[in-house]
């Protein structure tokens, strides 16, 4: 306690500085109301990240998604790539940048609290949860009601047709009643679910990583420096831990055919579809359960689109293995196919389950990353990095580490994997690991790892992004994560249909996405700023006495 308080009151001789070459003082980092600038500047940084990556997803699918006929309507149209595409990654990878946050969380919530508790405080744990809960929801809650309220204009349907992005035509407002926007203003945004602002979904992370972080803190003074690192590894192998689990899914089954011969007669059979790829696109209309079946990955080529000038008014008579025509097993069955004046194909999916492995907890290690950072670079504990002529290497190492992370392609991207021999052989390695779908959180967390820790030791960083415009954009972050992909989804889509209809021959279509993209990020500047002075800077406040309140 007496060095404490004497480190508060005088510069501190160089031998007891925490971090070697850190500009960051141990009075500042032991103050319980300050934040260490640079992580602040980090996360200014990051945010602009997430918003690239979104505006991408929205105007240039295939840089984000690569040939998925998932999330892009004209895989061909995507080309293999090249290297500057994966070198430049990690700089529009919106998911990293959202692990990267919690890593952030993780540590801002845990560096001064450890500070105290080794100070002798209580560390007021009931008061902390209830804080933080209302300190995210506030700011949510307003955000939900700002999406609404730009939802009701909705061009982003429209243009997601014509930019070739299904995330544009898949994601979007579906605007629930008032009283559902007020129900997911309480409470749905802790769930992370929400029918009509798919950024939401990060803050059940953040509450529940809150949480685990809190619970973190309060074991450290029973437990001691060393114990406490040993539970924090083993929370973290738990989360990152591949379990199975069984999937429950929809799978097509084959199709009942009914067609009519060019002399009257009806037939009705179960055919392949790939029988039907011959058939005339204007002949032949669709029917199904899941009226999206046929589009994505299970439309086969040459098969035409669902149909629109009629559907089966209910499902046919003729039992599914029930065979009806003469022609089913004999070869005329493709020319009479081909020659029927019309076609009605009933498609029927059947629940499917399977079982895979995967680690659905991953993202909460991201959170036990930065609770250890916080741990390791308290005051007093000793050097955390290689001093000397070894630093230099050191720290160049961390560099290639953690980009070469935070350019491993997501989860909704598996094809850009091929890409690199790197990304490669981290796939394979996930798989023996068998991380499954959560092979590329685990390779953030490591990489939001190495980059906070990176940031904390290098001079220069912290002299970059505690520069004035960083800070700034870190003061406004949560307001403009909130408020950007309502502004996607309606001034910058309204933006690119209007220049959409002038567009030729003036403007490519590379033009105009990118004239759209450019007017629209002052505007989401500024809307973030004035969410920030109306509802964000005074949320910490109003959280603080909520909690006292509740608490109390």
């Amino acid at each position: 306690m007496e060095a404490a308080e004497r480190s508060t009151l005088l510069p501190p001789p160089k031998t007891e500085l925490p971090i070697r070459a850190s500009p960051i003082t141990p009075a500042r980092s032991l103050s319980p109301a300050s934040r260490v600038q640079a992580l602040e500047g980090l996360r200014g940084v990051l945010c602009l990240v997430v918003v690239l990556h979104h505006l991408l997803c929205g105007f240039a699918p295939c840089v984000i998604f690569g040939p998925s006929m998932e999330w892009v309507d004209d895989p061909g149209a995507c080309s293999d790539g090249s290297g500057w595409v994966a070198f430049a990654a990690p700089l529009y990878n919106g998911k990293f940048a959202v692990v990267a946050f919690f890593t952030l969380s993780g540590f801002a919530l845990s560096f001064h609290p450890l500070a105290a508790l080794e100070d002798g405080g209580s560390g007021a744990l009931a008061h902390r949860v209830t804080k933080r809960y209302f300190r995210l929801g506030v700011p949510s809650a307003a955000g939900l009601v700002f999406a609404y309220a730009s939802g009701l204009i909705e061009p982003h349907h429209a243009v997601g047709r014509l930019t070739g992005s299904r995330w544009l035509q898949r994601f979007g407002p579906r605007l629930p009643s008032v009283s559902g926007l007020v129900a997911e203003s309480l409470w749905g945004w802790a769930a992370g679910s929400s029918s009509f602002h798919n950024g939401i979904h990060s803050m059940s992370y953040e509450l529940v990583g809150s949480l685990l972080v809190f619970g973190l803190c309060a074991l450290r003074p029973g437990l001691g420096r060393l114990g406490h690192g040993r539970v924090c590894i083993a929370v973290a192998l738990f989360c990152l831990a591949p379990r199975p689990h069984v999937v429950s899914s929809l799978a097509p089954a084959a199709p009942l055919v009914v067609w009519s011969s060019p002399s009257g007669g009806e037939h009705r059979a179960i055919v392949p579809l790939h029988l039907l790829a011959g058939a005339r696109a204007s002949n032949v209309t669709f029917s199904s359960r899941r009226g999206d079946w046929l589009g994505g990955a299970r439309r086969g080529p040459g098969l035409p689109s669902e149909g629109s000038s009629a559907v089966l008014p209910a499902e046919p008579a003729a039992s599914p293995l029930l065979v009806t025509s003469p022609l089913a097993d004999g070869p005329g069955l493709v020319e009479s196919l081909q020659r029927a004046p019309r076609l009605r194909v009933w498609v029927e999916d059947q629940p499917a389950r399977s079982e895979k492995w995967a680690a659905p907890h991953a993202m909460y290690a991201s959170f036990v990353a930065g609770h250890l950072l916080a741990a390791a670079h308290q005051p007093g504990e000793g050097r955390v990095w290689p001093a000397g002529g070894a630093r230099c290497l050191a720290t160049s190492a961390l560099a290639v580490v953690a980009w070469a992370c935070a350019a491993f392609p997501f989860q909704h991207a598996p094809h850009l994997v091929q890409r690199s021999i790197l990304f490669r052989g981290m796939s394979e390695l996930a798989s023996a690991a068998h991380w499954g779908d959560a092979e590329d959180v685990v390779f953030y967390t490591l990489g939001s790892a190495l980059l906070v820790h990176g940031v904390l030791l290098s001079t220069r960083a912290q002299r970059l992004l505690t520069s004035t415009p960083c800070l700034w954009l870190g003061r406004i972050s949560f307001s403009l994560y909130l408020t950007h992909i309502p502004l996607i989804y309606s001034f910058t889509c309204g933006a690119f249909a209007c220049l959409s209809s002038y567009r030729a021959p003036l403007f490519s279509y590379r033009d105009t996405a990118l004239v759209a993209c450019t007017v629209s990020a002052p505007v989401m500047i500024a809307v973030a700023y004035c969410f920030y002075v109306a509802v964000e800077r005074s949320s910490p406040a109003q959280s603080v006495r909520i909690a006292a309140a509740i608490v109390s």
